[in-house]
């Protein structure tokens, strides 16, 4: 893209704003810029977010999905709430990028998942239960489109079984990874100890590696029947 955008609460860039609906915008590309380079990409930004949030934000033509690449939006947050990504809620490590010959914002890279599927201690999100990311701002305004929603139930469909077999492959992989992670834990022996603001887990790498995935299959069953 031509310019690349985190959402983070800390306002960590030299270059950042907070736009009117309260997201705290990051400009990480480009690193350096002008002032007027500046205004004209948070006013692009700002358009933007006026287009979401305006009264007839559902139209085709005049709303936002002209603006918005619609199934990097809808992927990402299918992968987040998945994994109920505390952070994703637009608080931090939300990335998107703008490219100006199309006059669109995508929604990509996915980052920073060091407190999701149930690493984590507070927010209710080491629960299977519940919806997390759709209370984020930007997002809880296009599930609030019938053809936003539609469309997660249809990437859902398609792409479940495929969640379902990679969540399975967890298994093996933390076996092939079992000397990496005796390593790591041989220099960080934290195993079953208490470390905010992660959950306090088995005291074997093997059963954390259970543990992972077993949350995983409760959370991808809860929310096969919720989408």
């Amino acid at each position: 893209g031509d310019f690349l955008l985190e959402v983070d609460t800390r306002l960590s860039s030299e270059f950042n704003f907070i736009s009117p609906k309260e997201v705290k915008f990051n400009f990480r590309f480009p690193k350096t810029m002008d002032s007027t380079t500046f205004d004209s990409l948070k006013s692009t930004v700002e358009h933007l977010e006026s287009l979401l949030y305006a009264k007839n934000f559902t139209d085709p033509d005049s709303g936002y999905k002209p603006h918005f690449d619609i199934n990097s939006f809808v992927d990402w947050y299918i992968i987040c709430e998945f994994v109920k990504n505390n952070d994703a809620t637009f608080y931090s490590s939300v990335y998107m990028y703008y490219r100006n010959n199309e006059e669109k914002m995508y929604m990509a890279p996915l980052w920073d998942f060091d407190i999701s599927a149930g690493n984590i201690n507070y927010n209710n999100n080491d629960l299977v239960e519940g919806l997390h990311v759709a209370k984020g701002r930007w997002i809880s305004q296009m599930l609030k489109d019938p053809y936003f929603s539609n469309l997660v139930k249809q990437r859902w469909e398609e792409n479940k079984n495929a969640l379902w077999q990679a969540v399975q492959n967890l298994r093996q992989q933390g076996e092939d990874m079992a000397l990496v992670a005796n390593n790591n834990f041989t220099r960080w022996p934290i195993l079953g100890v208490e470390l905010w603001p992660n959950r306090i887990w088995p005291e074997t790498y093997a059963e954390e590696v259970e543990e992972l995935v077993q949350w995983l299959e409760a959370r991808y069953h809860w929310l096969d029947g919720q989408f």
